[in-house]
């Protein structure tokens, strides 16, 4: 068991980078608790780091290629099938977009890469904030609180593209921040964080 104390919580970083550094290929990692932005709580929470994020990328696209908008769930929203449609372009167009090299991508995404200093394939630093991230899919979690519903956004054609993501069945790796866990399992040992 590795216990992050503040006397020795950069020896043992470097301990949990190592970690995820040891294994290339995908690997389970849970977490006891994790509170999210909106403030639902997760007990038992897994995920799945180290996944190729181009893999995921072009499965995304081809299920975006694939859905048939004529299936489309309004679930209670305003039908308007040219807004659905450009949303649905656009989703398309963005997912093709993040599979160019890097000097081909859109000056946003090149400052959203920029911001990160990359450890390895599921851990990042936030060059700011020093905040600690780690990257990959939810599996698993029960909730244990509810916190505030997802916000789908305000515009409808942002609407429409969320819901196009949900019923498309897209896999997006979320970001799951250090700081807000109090321990994790990582292949089979307990990292204590707190």
């Amino acid at each position: 068991m590795f216990n992050l104390t503040k006397k020795s919580k950069m020896k043992n970083l470097k301990t949990v980078f190592n970690k995820f550094n040891e294994n290339k290929s995908a690997q389970f990692i849970s977490f006891p608790e994790y509170r999210t932005g909106t403030g639902t709580l997760y007990g038992n929470l897994v995920i799945n780091t180290n996944i190729s994020q181009t893999n995921l990328n072009k499965a995304n696209l081809g299920k975006l290629l694939a859905f048939d908008l004529s299936t489309f769930d309004f679930k209670g929203e305003p039908k308007d099938m040219e807004t659905l449609k450009l949303a649905h372009d656009e989703l398309i167009q963005s997912a093709k977009n993040s599979l160019l090299p890097s000097e081909k991508k859109n000056n946003r995404a090149k400052a959203q890469i920029d911001a990160y200093l990359p450890v390895n394939n599921a851990v990042k630093i936030h060059k700011e904030t020093l905040s600690i991230k780690i990257m990959g899919l939810k599996i698993a979690g029960t909730v244990l609180e509810t916190g505030e519903p997802f916000d789908l956004g305000k515009a409808q054609k942002t609407r429409y593209k969320n819901l196009i993501k949900q019923q498309a069945g897209f896999k997006i790796k979320k970001t799951w921040t250090l700081e807000k866990l109090t321990s994790m399992k990582v292949q089979g040992d307990t990292i204590v964080l707190q």
